[in-house]
């Protein structure tokens, strides 16, 4: 798995990075419900992918206090079948 970096803004306290997640489906990939359950799991399929994602980060005294991130789960599960 690698990502490829797209772009990356720092404003005050806030760090957005917009980035491509690449990888080969090699294990159970697991998507979870809104109260934590297991909603669904995709066996593995051996089949490579990319998914867009944003993630937002927080920083208080150079360490990360609160991460938010938005990924193309939809995408992915298109990719893998």
């Amino acid at each position: 798995m690698h990502y490829d970096i797209h772009h990356a803004v720092a404003d005050g306290d806030l760090v957005v990075v917009n980035c491509t997640m690449n990888g080969r489906h090699t294990a159970p990939w697991t998507v979870y419900a809104e109260d934590g359950s297991a909603d669904n799991v995709f066996p593995p399929t051996g089949r490579t992918f990319a998914m867009t994602q944003s993630h937002w980060f927080r920083l208080e005294d150079g360490l990360i206090i609160e991460h938010w991130a938005n990924r193309d789960d939809l995408g992915v599960a298109r990719q893998l079948g």
